[in-house]
C-alpha cells in the first residue's frame, strides 16, 4: 500500500516548535523525574539525571504523542508501541541531562544524541517502521537524518566507525565511569565526525556541520 501523503512542511515545522516548547517546559520540570543520586567515596560523586522525554510526531497525520523514556538513551520499545509501519516520523526528544561532580571536580554533560539513540532508531527500521528524522533538543537543536531513506546503520557498524574515527584520529572518544560502571562517548565531539562516517546530515541550531 502506498505511503499516505506528507502534511506540508509549515504545518510540519509548526508541530516540531510546539513539541520542543514543551519539551523544554518539561525538561527540568517532575515530568522528567530529575534526581540527584549521591554516591559516597571513594568517589564523593554527586550526580543529577532526567528521564528522556519526546514526542512522535506523525509526518502523515500531524499527530503528536508524548512519550516518557529511560535515563541515558531512546527506549526504542516505548516510541513503537503507537507507531505504523505505514506512516513515517520524526521523533524528537530532551538529551539526558547528566551532571557528575566528583569531589568538587569534574562536570560531564552529555549533550547531543547518544550511540544508544542511533541504534534505537535503526531497530525500529529494522522492525519495518519509518523514521525520517531524530532532533535533540538539550542546550541546543539537534538534527540527524540519513542521506538514504530508511538508512540507519545497526549498532555494530556505528561501533566500527566509532574505532575507524579513534584509529584516525589518535584519540579515544569514550571514558570509562566507575561511578556508574558503564561507558560513555564524548558524543558532543564525535557526532560530527560519525555522522560523516556513517553518510548521515547533521545540523547544530539549523548550522549544517555534515
Amino acid at each position: 500500500s502506498p505511503i499516505p501523503t506528507l502534511i506540508s512542511e509549515a504545518a510540519l515545522n509548526a508541530r516540531i516548535v510546539d513539541a520542543r516548547n514543551k519539551l523544554e517546559m518539561f525538561i527540568d520540570s517532575d515530568v522528567a523525574d530529575t534526581e540527584i543520586v549521591h554516591t559516597g567515596s571513594p568517589y564523593n560523586c554527586d550526580v543529577k539525571k532526567s528521564k528522556e522525554i519526546g514526542y512522535l510526531i506523525d509526518m502523515n497525520t500531524g499527530e503528536s504523542t508524548f512519550i516518557k523514556g529511560d535515563y541515558w538513551s531512546i527506549n526504542a520499545n516505548l516510541f513503537s508501541d503507537p507507531m505504523r509501519k505505514d506512516r513515517e516520523y520524526i521523533i524528537i526528544h530532551t538529551h539526558p541531562r547528566m551532571w557528575v561532580t566528583c569531589g568538587g571536580s569534574g562536570i560531564y554533560s552529555l549533550y547531543t544524541f547518544s550511540i544508544g539513540d542511533l541504534s534505537a532508531t535503526a531497530n525500529l527500521t529494522e522492525q519495518g517502521y519509518h523514521v525520517q528524522k531524530l532532533i535533540a533538543i538539550a542546550d541546543k537543536d539537534y538534527r540527524i537524518w540519513p542521506y538514504e531513506t530508511d538508512g540507519w546503520k545497526p549498532e555494530a557498524e556505528i561501533m566500527r566507525a566509532v574505532d575507524r574515527i579513534e584509529a584516525r584520529v589518535g584519540q579515544p572518544f569514550s571514558y570509562y565511569d566507575p561511578v556508574f560502571e558503564q561507558t560513555f562517548y564524548d558524543v558532543d565531539n564525535l557526532m560530527p565526525l560519525l555522522a560523516e562516517e556513517l553518510n548521515y546530515h547533521y545540523t547544530v541550531n539549523n548550522n549544517i556541520i555534515n
